[in-house]
């Protein structure tokens, strides 16, 4: 009986260990977006469930192909081709919105000004 148990503790052990680390799995996002007026790169790295995605952005007027590189941090389960959602606000102005796991986005509002980009997060 004895044995049984020890036997059942340990494979047990083992389904958890194993539930807890492909819980833990990394992710990884990448998504191209182009305008007329820019080329958005946008490419994140979740190491964990636990983390947040580390999300690497480039911004390229067209025109010049001057750029804007910006790191910032998104709390979100997932992002995909869903989230961030991207809109155009006017002429030439354009909304990228990350929804977070706490319902809370994170709006940059991106554009062009003669040869330069611009990049603008909503607080």
């Amino acid at each position: 009986m004895k044995t049984t148990n020890a036997i059942f503790l340990s494979t047990l052990s083992l389904v958890l260990v194993f539930i807890f680390f492909q819980a833990c799995g990394s992710k990884k996002f990448h998504r191209e977006i182009e305008t007329p007026e820019i080329k958005i790169n946008l490419v994140g790295n979740k190491p964990t469930s636990m983390d947040p995605f580390s999300v690497g952005l480039v911004v390229t007027n067209k025109k010049t192909t001057k750029n804007v590189t910006l790191n910032l941090e998104v709390y979100a389960s997932e992002l995909d081709e869903k989230n961030p959602t991207f809109t155009k606000k006017s002429a030439d102005k354009y909304s990228l919105t990350f929804e977070q796991t706490d319902h809370t986005t994170r709006e940059l509002i991106l554009s062009t000004s003669n040869d330069e980009v611009i990049v603008e997060e909503v607080l």
